[in-house]
């Protein structure tokens, strides 16, 4: 087993939220505003991802924090719901950020774009649609499982997307569907590589009904710029979180070794072994673990910090 860092803490790591919505859609603020509040409370990335309609400007960027292209497209289920793999699910939707790690001269929506909403006609028209993303080379994330009510089986099904949301917080506000622990999962047992995010999804702002500032991903890369956050993405180099940081993370001498803010206890989920729960033997907050690996059988592994506030963060895969 090849020693491996997977999170340095040498190197810097930027808070960002992918999944957000503006009144240019079905958000209840504006633009201008949203990102705002996000620049006020120390994001350094964000895209802004309103159905159908692509958002890329630089008019927001400035020394701490840049805006990355973004767009959510949703696949509307089919009228009167006559395809049977439509009925037990809502729509499914899509999430584009814009690879600035790429030639610019590569295909491009325009600022502001808008692109039509795909009707559902089955599992060709999901595949479709990311195509389409995928040749105006966009980034291609899935959004809410839980809450779309998708079955796992159906993630092995859709080619070309990198991501999952693992936490969506608006879900969680909203309607208690912000965890897809299971759905990705799923997949990950049945050799669908996926990584994780944690995002918003936010619509609403007022304080009585406040989706944001809930869920973000880090992403480590030594420079905050557009192209380095995108190759980063791509690379896996972060990892989502409702919480807790995690500062390090690496196999080194047949162990995972981690450090991390304060916790009251940290999961290793395996397929297919059992692996326990780290946690201190006087119930004092951890801030690191190690575990000798014993790798016979083990497909993957992926870690989960709780803090001592029940949040918690969420290590990408580790493949064996």
């Amino acid at each position: 087993m090849n020693d491996t860092i997977y999170i340095d803490e040498a190197i810097p790591q930027w808070k960002g939220n992918f999944h957000t919505h503006t009144t240019l859609s079905d958000g209840r603020e504006t633009p201008e505003k949203v990102i705002t509040l996000y620049k006020n409370a120390g994001y350094n990335f964000l895209a802004l991802s309103d159905h159908e309609l692509y958002f890329d400007t630089d008019s927001f960027d400035s020394k701490n924090f840049i805006m990355l292209g973004g767009i959510e497209c949703a696949i509307d289920a089919y009228p009167d719901n006559k395809w049977p793999i439509g009925k037990d699910r809502f729509t499914i939707h899509l999430h584009g950020i814009y690879d600035h790690s790429i030639d610019h001269k590569g295909a491009r929506l325009s600022h502001l774009q808008k692109i039509e909403r795909r009707i559902d006609t089955g599992i060709d028209s999901w595949q479709e649609q990311i195509d389409y993303m995928r040749k105006n080379n966009l980034i291609v994330f899935l959004n809410h499982p839980r809450w779309s009510r998708i079955r796992p089986e159906y993630m092995l099904s859709m080619n070309g997307q990198i991501a999952t949301e693992v936490y969506n917080y608006g879900c969680a506000v909203a309607e208690c569907t912000g965890e897809s622990e299971y759905e990705w999962d799923y997949a990950l047992r049945n050799g669908k590589k996926l990584f994780c995010v944690a995002t918003d999804d936010s619509h609403w702002y007022s304080p009585e009904k406040m989706q944001a500032l809930g869920g973000f991903t880090m992403v480590q890369s030594t420079s905050l710029d557009k192209a380095s956050i995108c190759s980063a993405i791509k690379k896996g180099d972060m990892y989502a979180s409702s919480g807790p940081v995690i500062k390090d993370m690496r196999i080194q001498e047949g162990k995972l070794l981690m450090k991390f803010s304060p916790a009251s206890y940290v999961n290793i989920i395996s397929y297919d072994s059992y692996v326990p729960v780290f946690r201190s033997i006087d119930g004092s907050p951890i801030e690191s673990m190690e575990w000798p690996i014993n790798s016979n059988g083990i497909k993957f592994i992926r870690a989960e910090i709780i803090g001592l506030d029940g949040k918690k963060a969420w290590s990408q895969p580790i493949y064996f």
